[in-house]
């Protein structure tokens, strides 16, 4: 794509192009920040939660909306379903 086929030619577009994807079904993830626990808005079976590094934290089914976060350290997360197509961060302090 060259800046003329564009639909958002450079410089005229903003850093925060929104893609649209309907192969995501988006979830909500609230209180965050938390730092007791989180509650997830939607009924995943499967989840994984990465650090901001990318690591691995926890991998397993989740049958409940709630997730005990206490143990984990301080920082930021990414909660992954669906083979990692649906993503949200959330926020432990």
């Amino acid at each position: 794509m060259t800046t003329q086929t564009s639909s958002c030619p450079y410089p005229m577009c903003s850093s925060s192009v929104y893609v649209h994807n309907n192969d995501r079904i988006l979830f909500s993830i609230y209180p965050n920040p938390s730092s007791d626990y989180i509650t997830l808005d939607t009924e995943i079976e499967n989840i994984t939660i990465h650090d901001a590094l990318g690591n691995q934290i926890k991998d397993f089914n989740f049958y409940k909306k709630t997730l005990n976060i206490k143990e984990f350290p301080y920082g930021i997360y990414i909660i992954s379903s669906n083979n990692g197509k649906n993503q949200q961060k959330f926020i432990k302090y």
